[in-house]
């Protein structure tokens, strides 16, 4: 049988054949996948000892058990019972061994000699034959030869993992998300800080010039400027890329004050031409990085160097494309450089969608071709960098690595990837949500490629979505959100619930199952004397809107018992509206506001009027004052509040419900939301998760609709569910999102004050990178 291998980062296991030698001559022991999480077993060291004539290590499926002769000859002949016969049968038997061992080898290299192996990028790949190698079974399926002749070890010097296959990513990502700690299990096996010495980022002149003392480069992988016109020392690591390219991608903190000459001579030194840029200046009041960059169409002189911000382009999903011009004292070149801005992901802070990525990523791409000659394509290193140049660097590297390596070898191999990182950079992919974002993002994008669209091609990719598969069978809308349920499963974890399952605040949810994370809920703040179940929590979870994070505080609709602490919720956070899907039931929807005025705990709350718009919406306007000893006067304790009350909702046909939706959103909300400084907004229903998740879904939707001029329902959704995952549990609700935006374009509002927001199609300006 001829041998096939498949090439991870880090290994490349070889199938059938018997016993092969690596290109150093060097015998290669046989090892073992267990499938799903991939562990190999046995040491994966060579055995420079192997003999297989002599059946002295004859490695079985743990690759430690060794055949031997049951004593060695030397030792028998001494034997008294050592006879001829004996002899006879020993070297016999030994013959014959030999004799089929030799007659397997020659038949397994005639067969590889016959048979051409396919090979990609130069190297060979497995074909269909490996697919059934893997399953999500936790047996072992196959023997393989292991060739670790390049392949960086583990702090313990084992290989921890083998490359997946496409077929098996879906298996492994539902495998580590459907345990509470899945992925972080498999995070903290990869390497530690420090694994390499850093001795020459130390040096008393150098010190200065790293933004975090604890973010070092590694001496063997640091970049050295050597144009002699300052100092050699820049805070910047060289970094492997796919397929065993060295020097790929240099990974570097974003520039401080001190520096930024540096920067551009390591720019100018290293010929590269794209920068990748994934820190604000400012994120958190923190400064993370300086502007190393003029403003557009001005100069600046960095030493010898000369930048000119040829000219910037906003592009859409938020990031800047900015041309650069370099020309340098004493030479008549000049070198072009882009730099690729990303805004909306801060520091340490999880990011939804790998989509402004890909983008960015694909259009680099394509200018790199068209502006480089293939040498130089070939050679210069893509700059990429944050605030210290790990996290969300490394991030940003393993997606374009694995990405390249999905392409080409049908297979990822996210943890050996990042694993050999870290000997080059410290603590790249720096947290585990980072590690779980590369996952899922891969697995998003083998399945469905993108995820957003332009206004003028949604409701033509929605119709194509909504027909039913062959024989009926599902649908890529139904796809989608199975894919959406698969990422976050609707497992709660108690170990970031522990607030709402306290004795003292189970009577405050209205469903034990659907309580909110720790990290995601509202932490009441004010006080109510002489109440002894008055405790910090509420039913409630925070979401994101498109620019601004936190903007809805989504909870139940209150109980009798929690009035109070809905009221304490709007005043603590200044929130200003309120979206009420309300009913008839009293039971389930009670009128937790008064007709008039009351006072309410610490509160007092007048009602200052309401207004009937249609059987299905009342607007209601409410002054909420804190009423404490001298605060009669502090207009610090009044809210000034709008509830905007959606009667008996499922009553309406969908399209109804739709134009209901859009017509509060657009010519109600949003110029509120204008005058108030867009101040967050509380949206209850019966539990929180349904009819409030669709609104929140479709307002986001219409504000990138208007801010980029396309929409990703996808990835809305992904975000909400992975902020608490009993949001939008069915594919109806799904399926109703993804109606209202295409009623929206199909029916655009007109602008308040103005004309209608139509916008012509031929004037959209999203680029199709694909």
């Amino acid at each position: 049988m001829q041998p096939k291998t498949v090439h991870g980062f880090a290994n490349t296991l070889t199938f059938g054949g018997l016993v092969q030698k690596n290109k150093y001559g060097q015998s290669k022991q046989r090892i073992g996948i267990v499938a799903g999480r991939r562990k190999l077993a046995g040491p994966l060291v060579y055995r420079e000892d192997f003999k297989i004539n002599g059946f002295d290590h004859l490695p079985t499926l743990d690759g430690n058990r060794r055949f031997q002769r049951e004593k060695r000859a030397s030792e028998l002949e001494g034997s008294d019972s050592w006879t001829l016969r004996n002899k006879l049968l020993v070297g016999g038997g030994g013959f014959l061994v030999i004799l089929v061992c030799t007659a397997i080898c020659l038949w397994c290299f005639c067969r590889r000699k016959n048979r051409k192996p396919r090979k990609l990028n130069g190297t060979p790949s497995g074909n269909d034959e490996n697919k059934r190698l893997l399953s999500n079974q936790n047996v072992v399926h196959n023997l393989q030869d292991a060739d670790l002749s390049s392949a960086p070890s583990t702090d313990d010097g084992e290989q921890k993992s083998a490359p997946i296959r496409k077929g098996q990513l879906a298996n492994v990502v539902q495998q580590l998300a459907s345990t509470e700690d899945g992925f972080k299990s498999e995070y903290d096996e990869l390497r530690g800080r420090e694994t390499a010495k850093y001795e020459y980022s130390q040096n008393e002149s150098n010190k200065p010039k790293n933004r975090f003392k604890n973010i070092l480069p590694y001496d063997h992988s640091l970049v050295v400027l050597t144009d002699g016109m300052g100092s050699d020392y820049i805070n910047a690591s060289y970094i492997t890329g796919y397929n065993g390219r060295k020097r790929a991608y240099i990974a570097t903190q974003g520039p401080l004050e001190s520096t930024i000459g540096d920067f551009w001579r390591m720019i100018w030194q290293e010929e590269s031409t794209e920068i990748i840029m994934l820190a604000n200046l400012i994120e958190n009041k923190k400064k993370k990085c300086s502007k190393y960059w003029p403003d557009e169409t001005k100069k600046a002189l960095h030493g010898t160097i000369t930048v000119h911000n040829v000219k910037e382009c906003k592009e859409p999903l938020q990031y800047t494309v900015r041309h650069f011009e370099l020309t340098q004292e004493g030479t008549e070149e000049k070198k072009h450089v882009r730099q690729y801005h990303y805004t909306a992901w801060g520091d340490m802070s999880d990011i939804t969608s790998a989509t402004p990525i890909w983008e960015i990523l694909k259009q680099m791409r394509l200018e790199r071709k068209k502006s480089l000659d293939e040498e130089i394509a070939d050679i210069a290193p893509i700059v990429v960098h944050c605030s210290a140049g790990c996290g969300r660097t490394g991030t940003v590297i393993t997606l374009d690595v694995m990405r390249q390596m999905m392409k080409r070898d049908k297979q990822v191999d996210i943890f050996n990837f990042i694993n050999q990182m870290r000997t080059e950079r410290m603590v790249t992919v720096q947290v585990v949500t980072q590690y779980r974002f590369v996952y899922e993002s891969l697995l998003i994008y083998m399945r469905l490629k993108r995820t957003n669209f332009p206004r003028n091609k949604f409701v033509e990719k929605l119709g194509v979505w909504s027909i039913p598969g062959e024989d009926n069978s599902m649908s890529a809308l139904q796809k989608q959100f199975q894919l959406l349920k698969f990422l976050h499963p609707e497992l709660q974890d108690t170990k970031e619930t522990k607030a709402g399952l306290q004795p003292e605040n189970k009577n405050k949810n209205r469903d034990m199952g659907i309580i909110p994370d720790d990290i995601n809920r509202p932490l009441l703040q004010t006080r109510v004397e002489d109440d002894e179940t008055s405790t910090n929590y509420i039913n409630a979870c925070f979401f994101n809107g498109y620019t601004k994070k936190s903007l809805f505080m989504a909870t139940q609709a209150p109980l009798e018992s929690t009035y109070t602490d809905f009221w304490r919720m709007l005043f603590d956070y200044k929130a200003e509206t309120v979206v009420a899907f309300h009913g008839n039931d009293r039971t389930v929807y009670p009128n937790y506001w008064p007709s008039d005025s009351a006072e309410l705990g610490p509160f007092a709350i007048e009602n200052k009027g309401e207004e009937k718009v249609t059987d299905y919406l009342t607007i209601r306007d409410f002054e909420l004052k804190k009423v404490t000893k001298g605060s009669e006067k502090n207009t610090k304790n009044v809210r000034n509040i709008r509830q905007f009350c959606i009667n008996n909702f499922v009553d309406l046909e969908k399209d109804q419900q739709s134009a209901l939706l859009i017509d509060l959103i657009t010519q109600r909300i949003n110029p509120r939301q204008a005058e108030n400084n867009n101040a967050r907004m509380a949206v209850h229903c019966e539990f929180g998760v349904g009819l409030s998740a669709i609104f929140i879904a479709l307002y986001v939707a219409i504000d990138m609709l208007g801010l980029e001029n396309q929409v990703d329902v996808f990835t809305i959704v992904k975000q909400m569910r992975m902020w608490r995952h009993n949001m939008l549990d069915t594919f109806d609700k799904y399926q109703q999102i993804n109606e209202a935006v295409k009623y929206y374009i199909e029916n655009p509002p007109p602008v308040p004050g103005g004309e209608s927001s139509d916008e012509d199609a031929d004037q959209s300006i999203y680029v199709n990178m694909t």
